[in-house]
């Protein structure tokens, strides 16, 4: 019998991190199946836009989920990010200035599109 992919992937808010910060990075909550996370989403400078999961105190993630369901949870967190004015000017600057192409392919790598 194999598993059922999580069907209800879904962002409901967006925050912002306050304060100025060597990565700017949004807090994006998410509902994925029956949980409830909050999934952080920074960019860094040499490796671009990235999500993370939730941390045990060990630093590994506190919840496991597939590769393609992993796809999709950046895809909703990625697209909440560029939707929100807020985490979007936060992120990339007023004018999407940070927005270089390494950061497009990895939109567009997990079908993401910027705004």
């Amino acid at each position: 019998m194999t598993k059922p992919i999580v069907r209800t992937i879904r962002a409901f808010s967006v925050h912002v991190l306050p304060g100025k910060r060597r990565n700017p990075t949004a807090i994006v909550r998410m509902r994925i199946g029956p949980l409830f996370v909050s999934v952080g989403v920074a960019l860094l400078r040499k490796s671009g836009i990235t999500a993370r999961l939730p941390e045990d105190d060990d630093g590994k993630p506190a919840i496991e989920v597939r590769p393609e369901v992993w796809t999709a949870i950046q895809k909703a967190a990625f697209e909440a990010v560029t939707r929100d004015p807020t985490a979007r000017e936060h992120l990339f600057g007023p004018e999407l200035c940070h927005l270089d192409r390494s950061v497009e392919r990895q939109l567009h790598e997990v079908g993401a599109s910027p705004p």
